[in-house]
């Protein structure tokens, strides 16, 4: 009867040494800024927000010292048009593509936004579902927010040790 103890715990504590060991990812942490001025609105009937617009950007981006560090592109649809905290908002679907110097990094995701604007003062998280070269695997998140004329972009990204 003590056996089956004993076992069961040399089995939880090879498990706990084995997660709690050397990490499996490479972090990466980038920080890039974008200037606002790309965002594109398709309005579909009815006239003003409505769920189906879709907003398209393209634009470039820099690091935190000014210096060129790729493009930003994306397109997100209304799927729908509320009043929140006494306040019209957008709920939206989309992605957006960063296409960077050493690979690109994908982001998905859904979020709720002022009409017309491109992330809320208190910025959107989402979810990284991809990447290439450099960022083949890529998972994390991207916070982008609102920030002078344009947005920061702060992403938390995770990739695969070769």
């Amino acid at each position: 009867m003590t056996f089956k103890p004993l076992v069961l715990a040399a089995l939880a504590s090879c498990l706990f040494v084995a997660g709690c060991g050397g990490s499996n990812t490479e972090d990466t942490k980038l920080t890039l800024e974008s200037e606002a001025g790309g965002l594109h609105v398709r309005d579909v009937p009815p006239k003003g927000p409505s769920p189906g617009d879709t907003n398209t950007f393209s634009e470039d981006v820099v690091d935190t010292d000014g210096k060129p560090a790729g493009r930003v592109n994306g397109t997100v649809t209304v799927t729908q048009v509320i009043t929140r905290g006494g306040r019209r908002v957008e709920d939206r679907v989309g992605t957006t593509h960063y296409t960077l110097q050493d690979g690109s990094v994908t982001v998905g995701g859904v979020y709720t936004a002022p009409l017309r604007k491109a992330a809320p003062a208190s910025g959107v998280t989402r979810p990284i579902v991809g990447g290439t070269g450099k960022y083949k695997g890529a998972h994390g998140q991207v916070v982008q927010s609102p920030e002078g004329r344009g947005l920061r972009h702060e992403l938390d990204i995770q990739t695969p040790k070769d």
